[in-house]
């Protein structure tokens, strides 16, 4: 993944509940990391790299947010970088191999991580090398979207994304996907599927009048519709959902420039989007009828070809021209296409 640096975050984004709850786990973590004497493995990080400068990120905070997720797991102890460091030091600059290293801090695994953020999206990949000599290779990805800035400031919170996305590639390398399971709720995480919500085709018919405003306006209209549906899903956890700063900066960095929300997805689109690992899209419809406007959305897999294959689609009629009807019609087709799950307040 590519990656590009500072950003801001719409204003509405501001640190919940979750992200208090993550980043105090981090603070935690700030401390020490607790390590379980029964743990099955103990793992040390080998090397943790950041694909380019990023003043958002450090080595100091993603070993943190690696650390977590291992820990969080209860499968796993981890050994800190900090703890890593003072043995390679105590040897007198002696060259050590990480492997003699791990060996030496009886580490049975190491964690070779990459981080990268492009806009408002984290990007951890995990390899880890255990058994004999540490031959044995896995390999997992986590993706996570930035949705929190401190109040009273546009800078990103990166912290909580951050270990999200180091949790899912830690579920990814162990292939368990209940790893987090048993945690607090706002500290779980699942595999989650990447989104992008892209243009929705408006179509107006001059034969019926009058021309309805939501029409006329149809590229704030259509902003606005993009806008609802990333809202809306943000809050389920098997979803990655790409905002649209971040998908029209993906296309810009394709040197696709001007997209439109108001418009049907391209292919030049679809492949911008493939080369950045989406794997499923939300496009629609928006068509001026007799009884008002019918939106209707799709939920489609993205093809490596790039084609598109409409898994599910939900339908809704706008009987008044206004953004609060436009707004309820998406919100209920969103809910279609992705049912909230029943809450569970442990």
């Amino acid at each position: 993944m590519s990656e590009q640096n500072d950003s801001k975050l719409p204003v509405h984004c501001k640190v919940g509940v979750t992200a208090v709850l993550r980043l105090c786990y981090v603070f935690l973590l700030t401390v020490t990391v607790t390590l379980h004497a029964q743990s099955q493995e103990r793992v040390m990080p080998g090397m943790i790299n950041l694909r380019t400068p990023d003043s958002l990120l450090s080595t100091p905070v993603m070993d943190r947010a690696v650390g977590l997720a291992f820990v969080m797991s209860e499968r796993f102890a981890y050994i800190p970088m900090a703890t890593r460091d003072s043995i390679v030091t105590a040897r007198h600059g002696e060259k050590w191999t990480a492997a003699q290293t791990a060996a030496e801090v009886g580490a049975t695994a190491m964690a070779f991580v990459t981080v990268a953020r492009f806009v408002n999206l984290i990007r951890v990949e995990i390899v880890l090398m255990s058994g004999p000599d540490y031959k044995q290779r896995q390999t997992g990805v986590g993706y996570a979207s930035i949705r929190h800035a401190l109040v009273g400031s546009e800078v990103p919170s990166v912290q909580p994304a951050l270990l999200l996305a180091a949790q899912r590639a830690v579920m990814h390398v162990t292939k368990d996907t209940s790893l987090y399971a048993g945690l607090q709720k706002d500290l779980r995480a699942r595999p989650a599927t990447m989104y992008s919500v892209s243009g929705i085709n408006f179509l107006q018919d001059s034969l019926i009048p009058p021309i309805w405003q939501l029409f006329d306006e149809n590229t704030v209209v259509s902003y606005d519709m993009v806008q609802t549906i990333v809202h809306r899903l943000h809050d389920i956890d098997s979803l990655t959902v790409i905002d649209i700063e971040t998908r029209d900066s993906m296309y810009a960095k394709g040197k696709l420039y001007l997209v439109e929300n108001d418009r049907a997805i391209t292919g030049s689109e679809i492949r911008i989007l493939i080369g950045f690992d989406v794997s499923h899209v939300i496009t629609g419809t928006f068509a001026r009828v007799k009884e008002g406007a019918r939106l209707t959305l799709f939920a489609s897999h993205v093809d490596l070809s790039g084609s598109l294959t409409v898994s599910r689609s939900a339908t809704r009629l706008v009987k008044k021209d206004t953004k609060e009807a436009m707004r309820e019609a998406v919100t209920a087709c969103v809910d279609e296409l992705f049912p909230r799950p029943k809450t569970n307040k442990r």
